[in-house]
């Protein structure tokens, strides 16, 4: 059952992989609505460099953490080919009749999980040849904590530019990586408000 009209038209357009017309049927939502459904609504640009920044660095798989809906990783992955994974926590909200609909198959993580392998699994993969994501993230400790398990090398960040008054733990144009060797490769709007910045590590 769908909960509104404009949930009902995204579900039929994610059924078409009309990553374009999403996009296009966000034009229609007042500011103060969109973030219901997605924080950051990315221009088909930004999508463009996300790709070519991927490429760059040998990165096809992503890994969001705290991904909510999955519907920004939905469009980056019907946008750009990439394969993204979704990463939450409570198991028992994501799958109650009160959540909203999720557009990416999404794993979740308890203490038990905290491990290296853990991650590798969410990606179906023996490497660690993925990318990490934090979008509009807001918990600094967890944050690191991810970064010690994390043994690849790309984090990405995705956030409010300076100004526009939201907080976020990280934020994406000073993350506190507590000195361990990650650098910010590139920073760029992925909306008009918002910032993506990729973090590489050696």
């Amino acid at each position: 059952m769908f909960k509104d009209s404009f949930e009902e038209q995204l579900r039929v357009l994610t059924d078409e992989k009309d990553w374009e017309g999403v996009l296009k049927l966000s034009e229609t939502l007042p500011l103060d609505k969109k973030s219901k459904y997605l924080w950051t609504w990315p221009t088909g640009e930004a999508l463009q460099i996300i790709k070519s920044t991927l490429h760059e660095l040998g990165i096809g798989k992503l890994l969001s953490v705290g991904c909510g809906t999955g519907l920004l990783e939905w469009i980056i992955k019907e946008s750009i080919g990439a394969a993204v994974y979704g990463l939450e926590v409570d198991r028992s909200w994501w799958e109650s009749s009160y959540s909203p609909i999720s557009y990416i198959k999404l794993n979740f993580i308890n203490d038990v999980h905290m491990d290296p392998c853990f991650l590798q699994e969410c990606c179906d993969t023996k490497d660690w040849d993925f990318g990490m994501v934090f979008c509009y993230f807001n918990n600094g400790k967890a944050f690191h904590d991810y970064l010690r398990l994390y043994k690849g090398s790309v984090v990405i960040i995705i956030g409010p530019a300076p100004g526009v008054g939201i907080h976020t733990d990280p934020p994406p144009l000073k993350a506190d990586f507590c000195d361990s060797g990650w650098k910010m490769l590139k920073y760029f709007n992925i909306s008009k408000d918002d910032i993506i910045s990729f973090y590489t590590k050696s």
